[in-house]
């Protein structure tokens, strides 16, 4: 019997991915695009790029620095690109670069206290709009519904699917 629930449950699940269309997918990341780009505007009061402000965030996100290799795979930066954007990060004071502890000939590239700061702003700016904007458009069940949107655009993202 719990052969034929299983088997159900595939057949919700084929008959469930029947029904997205490209289209559907086009018009979902559509939405996305609008509300990165919204989100990208509302904190556009900042002297620096939106690129910096994305390399500076993927700094950031690395627990124990970061080196320029990997920084520019996970960015999807050339090489000579990134090395002149963080030539200019670290002219301003916004990163440092330190030597590896464990290999010398390595550098890790590591946040200010004042990217830091900038970081924190940018990010409360654009936390702030999305909250105003989810409060004062949305009704209890909708927002409901985007917060678990979110998660579920996050094991997208993390999928690994190429």
């Amino acid at each position: 019997m719990l052969i034929i629930y299983k088997f159900i449950a595939i057949l919700k699940q084929i008959k469930f991915m029947a029904n997205i269309t490209t289209e559907a997918a086009s018009a979902f990341r559509q939405n996305l695009t609008s509300l990165a780009r919204r989100l990208r505007r509302e904190s556009q009061n900042t002297p620096h790029t939106w690129s910096t402000m994305l390399l500076l965030s993927a700094i950031d996100h690395a627990e124990d620095g970061i080196t320029p290799g990997e920084l520019a795979r996970s960015e999807d930066f050339r090489t000579s690109n990134l090395a002149t954007m963080l030539k200019g990060l670290e002219a301003r004071g916004l990163i440092v670069r330190i030597k590896d502890s464990d290999d010398r000939r390595r550098v890790r590239v590591y946040l200010t206290e004042t990217a830091r700061q900038l970081l924190s702003e940018n990010r409360r700016k654009r936390d702030e709009w999305l909250f105003k904007a989810m409060i004062d458009g949305l009704k209890q069940e909708e927002v409901d519904v985007l917060l678990k949107a979110g998660e579920i655009m996050k094991t997208i993202a993390d999928s690994g699917i190429k």
